[in-house]
């Protein structure tokens, strides 16, 4: 049993200046003006050329996604008075740049066996340096694989195709998550483990709110119901085959995403969970058009969050 205690995120982006036509990176370091800053709200990945949003983590989705509108809306007018012809880019691989979307969930768990069943899973290798990240997550544990049962083909569906499989092939350390533990908050559940999960299987999402709603929601949705979910993962090795094809195959993981949702039966939702279905039909409109610029963030979208 999982009790989820907060969502956040850490999410990336690259800064564009068109010159003849196309565009260019202005590196994160250089327009913030230092070297690298990794723990800020707006700073720098490691690799210094690449913006991150780290909003301080919510109890809500709505309260989540109004700090990353705040972000993008300063570092936008920031970018548009000091850069002619600028913008901020949120599409898989973009100039050059793998860019994700990490998301980063606290919850509460019983101690052993179920913390290294759900963490840890002898039974699934997980240092497999040589795939790729989304060759890595049949064999990653279980908490993973949770996630990634719906979210892995709704990015499939909605994402660039030859951008993410770009991307995945060519991000990082190919990990597929980070975790720590730490002391609980105010004492709460002193009995259990507190858990800190980077999931960093996902493309960026900063793209578009609506887009990253779903993200998060998703995400929200399997750790409020990870029991639910976890007798669908009996054919963990072979569920993301559809994924792994270098030929775009969008609305074949359309329909397994819906495939496996529906499914899914009798689920908890939070409030700020009941517009996902809302969400989901606006995504599949969204997607039509959304990279039809090289992926430039829908700044005014996100602004509308502010209002």
């Amino acid at each position: 049993m999982i009790h989820l205690y907060r969502i956040g995120a850490d999410v990336e982006f690259v800064l564009g200046q068109k010159n003849h036509d196309l565009y260019s990176i202005i590196p994160m370091n250089k327009f913030l003006g230092v070297d690298r800053i990794l723990s800020s709200y707006i700073g720098t990945d490691a690799h210094p050329a690449t913006g991150e949003i780290r909003p301080p983590a919510s109890h809500n989705i709505s309260t989540l996604l109004y700090k990353i509108g705040f972000a993008l809306a300063t570092i936008d007018t920031h970018l548009t008075r000091n850069h002619k012809d600028s913008k901020i880019f949120g599409s898989p691989y973009c100039l050059n740049e793998p860019l994700g979307g990490h998301i980063h969930l606290s919850f509460f768990t019983r101690k052993y066996p179920h913390y290294d069943v759900l963490l840890y899973d002898l039974d699934y290798p997980t240092e497999i340096r040589t795939l790729s990240l989304q060759n890595k997550i049949p064999t990653s544990p279980v908490i993973i694989r949770l996630l990634s049962y719906l979210i892995l083909p709704f990015e499939g569906w909605i994402q660039p195709w030859n951008q993410r499989v770009t991307r995945m092939e060519n991000y990082g350390l190919h990990e597929t998550m980070r975790h720590t533990e730490s002391r609980p908050p105010r004492r709460l559940r002193p009995n259990e483990y507190y858990y800190h999960l980077e999931y960093r299987v996902p493309s960026t999402w900063i793209i578009h709110p609506t887009i990253a709603y779903c993200y998060l929601a998703l995400a929200k949705l399997v750790l409020l119901n990870t029991e639910k979910i976890a007798p669908f993962l009996t054919n963990a090795v072979n569920m993301f085959t559809p994924l792994l094809n270098a030929t775009p195959n969008n609305s074949e993981c359309k329909r397994e995403f819906f495939y496996r949702l529906n499914q899914l039966q009798g689920l908890v939702y939070t409030s700020d969970l009941l517009s996902l279905q809302k969400a989901l039909r606006n995504s599949d409109t969204l997607r039509e058009h959304l990279w039809a610029d090289g992926g430039s963030c829908k700044i005014d979208a996100w602004r509308k969050l502010l209002l």
